[in-house]
């Protein structure tokens, strides 16, 4: 295997504000939708780099407060010292 150059990367994913209450009553679907996120920017990278065995890190959050108007907070980084 060579060397690869890679960097981090953010990704965020919005559900619309019609679909939000079918989560609210089921939480079992956030689960569900975050999972199907994972494999669909695993594959994305995978495509991309074109390296179908590529092992690829993800760290996810699913965030349940604030709304597309208002502002949530950004989480702290490394820069923030």
């Amino acid at each position: 295997m060579g060397e690869w150059e890679f960097g981090l990367f953010w990704v965020v994913l919005a559900v619309p504000k019609r679909l939000r209450p079918y989560f609210l009553y089921n939480r079992a679907l956030l689960g569900d939708l975050a999972r199907v996120a994972v494999r669909t920017i695993t594959a994305f990278i995978r495509t991309t780099v074109g390296e179908q065995g590529l092992s690829v890190g993800i760290v996810a959050s699913i965030q349940t407060h604030g709304s597309p108007g208002q502002l949530a907070p950004a989480p702290p980084s490394a820069g923030d010292r």
